[in-house]
């Protein structure tokens, strides 16, 4: 269940609602938190998301983001926003915007939840990629758009039906990696190299990614102590040489597109 919506508006004066007059952003935070507390109480195995609870913000959000949150008996909810990116999220990856996503997995564990919008990506996929990497709990849709949730200047010309199916071909793949995603340890090699790995699993999910508008050679050394490998292991989806210290993999990818590399146990998954 997703709880949104929960605007501050600024300080209410009203006696009778049972908080301090004038309330505060706090107050205002803390009666989101007991209403996602409630919430779990009334229907237990529900999973909530809760968006930030002091809102519209401008360069930060206004409480930590582990504030409140917890499982099962701990905390009020479950998981975080993805922090709105999802209507304009091409320009997003190519101002740096949407690294925040990265940077939050390398200083938080709490998972986050987006809902992202097929049809402001492009036929590459590369957004979903993104957000596939970056975010354990992704829900899609936007295979027909509207300007009331488009950016100012609009999205760009694409064929619905184009990239609808190429939506599934990727979910395919996704479905086949998805434990690595989702239950799996984030490991930042470097804002457009991230590898995912499993417990029990050798190898992992390393997924690439040009987010400019020129083709690019990308290399990328992933040690061997990430990938839990005494010997070398094969690689699908990228060219691979493997050395005593780990593996060094390489792939020419043009502009705005992703790359989707298995390692070890992920390989044969990667190739279906």
């Amino acid at each position: 269940m997703m709880v949104d919506e929960m605007d501050w508006r600024g300080p209410c004066l009203e006696t009778g609602h049972g908080h301090r007059v004038p309330s505060t952003p706090l107050d205002h935070s803390l009666a989101v938190y007991r209403l996602c507390n409630a919430i779990r109480k009334a229907c237990p195995g529900l999973t909530i998301e809760a968006h930030d609870p002091v809102w519209p913000w401008n360069n930060s959000i206004y409480t930590p983001t582990y504030f409140q949150q917890g499982f099962g008996d701990q905390g009020c909810y479950d998981e975080n926003w993805g922090f709105e990116y999802m209507w304009d999220c091409l320009n997003d990856l190519k101002s740096g915007r949407a690294l925040a996503l990265y940077y939050y997995n390398l200083g938080c564990n709490v998972p986050i939840y987006l809902h992202i919008t097929m049809a402001a990506d492009n036929d590459a996929c590369v957004f979903f990629w993104w957000v596939a990497s970056t975010v354990r709990h992704v829900g899609i849709g936007g295979k027909q758009s509207s300007r009331t949730i488009e950016p100012p200047q609009g999205l760009p010309p694409r064929d619905s039906e184009k990239r609808f199916e190429a939506y599934k071909e990727q979910m395919q793949l996704y479905q086949r990696l998805k434990p690595y995603f989702v239950r799996g340890t984030f490991h930042g090699i470097n804002e457009t190299a991230h590898l995912h790995t499993l417990e029990g699993e050798k190898g992992g999910v390393l997924n690439l990614f040009n987010l400019t508008e020129e083709e690019q050679e990308l290399e990328v050394f992933v040690p061997r102590g990430l990938l839990e490998a005494g010997s070398d292991l094969p690689v699908s989806g990228a060219q691979a040489e493997w050395t005593p210290d780990g593996v060094k993999v390489g792939i020419s990818l043009k502009g705005m597109r992703p790359a989707v590399v298995g390692i070890g146990d992920a390989a044969g998954l990667r190739n279906g």
